[in-house]
């Protein structure tokens, strides 16, 4: 039985477009619990559980990476809400981090398992790609040694008829020399072939490895950049928090001071009031005890009674 006005997680979490959606009100809540949690992600694993990876096609591969990064962004989402109640409730921080850590971990294999059948295709795609290039470079290897025993074998046979005819005229032994030329030539054009091939492909193994280089750089760059940018971040919010519970603390000390200088000056005041009433109250009296002695007391009298010290409290600066 639910408390009254108590939120029931499973009734205001909800799914929109692949990306968790929590309302700011239930922010408390989600994290006040693991069960809470451990329901926001099994609504994630039932909204991917559905998608079954196509890669015969890159629409279809496209469309399981775009998955992964939605099951991140909603890990984000999660991360951040935590983040975000730990810095205003503090005394639920150990409950949030594990609620965390359980979104992160889990969601962290769960995207690693969508991603997995893409991984796997594409190492498959390269282990093809090199054995098309291994049965090709064997393919011309073959084609070579075949050329060349052709070759042999035709120099052989015209080597043979021109040791039968060494007496034929000169011009047989010409063309001799033209097919010696002619053989030399196709060989030496073999090699320039050979050279320029492997110069290609010498080239092209060297622009993959700076291309691939470059962007190995590139991510730990940003990599580098975005941590950076966090670390700055966080420690802004702590200098700007810093700043203002030490405002607050000097506000809170002046207020202090200045109520307890108003307590002082009103202190002061009051003792100077009753002072003043008691001075005026013994002078009163001592003027009253003077005159019921003798009522015919002139001003003159009372100057000299004064002058005299009678009357206390009152004196006369010459």
């Amino acid at each position: 039985m639910t408390k009254k006005n108590e939120i029931i997680i499973p009734e205001v979490v909800k799914i929109e477009d692949g990306l968790v959606v929590i309302p700011p009100e239930t922010v408390p809540a989600l994290f006040s619990k693991p069960e809470n949690i451990d329901h926001v992600v099994g609504l994630i694993k039932k909204e991917v559980s559905t998608h079954v990876p196509d890669l015969t096609t890159a629409k279809g591969r496209k469309e399981t990476l775009s998955l992964a990064h939605s099951v991140s962004k909603s890990k984000v989402v999660i991360e951040d809400l935590g983040k975000a109640l730990v810095k205003d409730l503090k005394e639920q921080a150990k409950v949030i981090d594990v609620c965390r850590k359980t979104a992160r971990d889990t969601l962290d294999e769960l995207r690693d398992e969508i991603k997995r059948p893409v991984v796997e295709w594409q190492e498959e795609q390269d282990r093809i790609a090199r054995e098309e290039q291994e049965r090709k470079e064997e393919e011309l290897r073959l084609l070579q040694e075949a050329a060349q025993l052709e070759i042999d074998h035709e120099l052989a046979l015209q080597l043979n008829e021109l040791h039968d005819r060494r007496l034929e005229q000169e011009a047989k032994d010409r063309e001799l020399e033209a097919l010696r030329e002619e053989k030399r030539q196709r060989e030496e054009q073999e090699r320039i072939r050979q050279e320029e091939r492997e110069r290609v492909e010498r080239e092209t193994q060297e622009e993959i490895a700076r291309v691939e280089r470059e962007k190995k750089e590139a991510i730990a760059q940003a990599q580098w950049e975005a941590e950076e940018k966090v670390r700055l971040e966080r420690e802004e919010r702590d200098r700007i928090e810093r700043e203002r519970i030490a405002r607050e603390e000097r506000e809170r000390i002046a207020e202090e001071q200045r109520l307890e200088a108003e307590r002082i000056e009103r202190e002061r005041k009051a003792n100077l009031t009753r002072h003043r009433n008691k001075v005026k109250k013994e002078i009163l009296a001592a003027l009253e005890v003077l005159w019921e002695g003798d009522g015919s007391l002139e001003p003159i009298d009372v100057f000299k009674l004064i002058d005299a010290g009678k009357v206390p409290h009152i004196t006369i600066n010459y």
